[in-house]
């Protein structure tokens, strides 16, 4: 976190989101926070079912004086402080969700890592990570109206204009490559240096693998705006925001649960 980071909307939903995933425990390393988000967390790690552990991330040199605050390093950090303790951890930013296209999966991480385990028909190679390929839900594209009678949608209503997750139901028909703008879901204890976007090294290279997993298993879905962005690196490709776009209420659908979890009420007595 930096900035100082100061999206509470935002930092809401990333955590009740994936506490409706399955996920428990959450690390952040802050370099920069308001006190409404720090009081946010606080009251969070301890009055709900989730653990959140903060990690001062004072650089010893100002940030403009090193890539990207030294994130290279944080994520990396990460890796070895937890290796011991967890069998997965997933490394994200905070307006990324990797969201499930299988119902089964939905509300059940633990059962899509299973399930991407099993589907590995090489025996000679292990998945050291998944690797969930990046889609744009850019804040310039038209916002949709969702027409909605029930109660619950009532709740929705009120907060969808603030969080811009209910309110963006276009994403990017383009898909990223694994290894360009995507996340990874790891194995700690087989990882020896991780990227952004995945694995550099395992503990063996030849056994374990990055594994891209399938569109139609699961996307990562990145909310933010795209002015600039170009779908190659090094400034090449496409602007993302010329795109063609794909209609995806992925998120609509599990809407009322999370805006009735413990974590997004919350936020009222910090806002308020």
């Amino acid at each position: 976190m930096f900035g100082p980071y100061d999206n509470i909307d935002e930092l809401a939903l990333f955590l009740a989101y994936y506490r409706y995933m399955g996920v428990q425990n959450f690390q952040f390393y802050v370099e920069s926070a308001s006190p409404k988000v720090l009081n946010f967390l606080k009251k969070a790690d301890y009055r709900t079912d989730i653990s959140i552990f903060l990690v001062s991330w004072s650089l010893p040199v100002p940030s403009n004086q090193v890539w990207d605050h030294g994130s290279l390093t944080a994520l990396n950090d990460c890796v070895y402080q937890n290796m011991g303790d967890y069998t997965y951890i997933l490394q994200i930013d905070l307006d990324e969700l990797i969201v499930p296209t299988e119902k089964k999966h939905s509300k059940n991480f633990s059962l899509l890592i299973s399930d991407l385990s099993q589907a590995t028909p090489d025996t000679h190679t292990v998945p050291g990570s998944f690797v969930f390929s990046n889609t744009f839900y850019c804040e310039e594209f038209p916002r949709l109206n969702v027409s909605q009678s029930s109660n619950r949608a009532k709740s929705f209503n009120h907060v969808r204009g603030n969080i811009t997750a209910f309110s963006s139901f276009l994403r990017t028909q383009f898909q990223w490559v694994p290894g360009v703008r995507s996340k990874v879901v790891m194995r700690p204890s087989v990882v020896e240096s991780v990227g952004h976007h995945w694995v550099y090294y395992f503990t063996s290279n030849t056994k374990y693998i990055n594994k891209p997993v399938p569109p139609d298993m699961a996307l990562m879905h990145h909310y933010r705006k795209c002015e600039g962005i170009r779908t190659g690196q090094l400034n090449n490709g496409h602007l993302v925001v010329d795109l063609p776009t794909k209609e995806d209420y992925s998120l609509i659908k599990i809407s009322g649960d999370l805006i009735e979890s413990d974590i997004m009420k919350l936020r009222y007595d910090v806002i308020s």
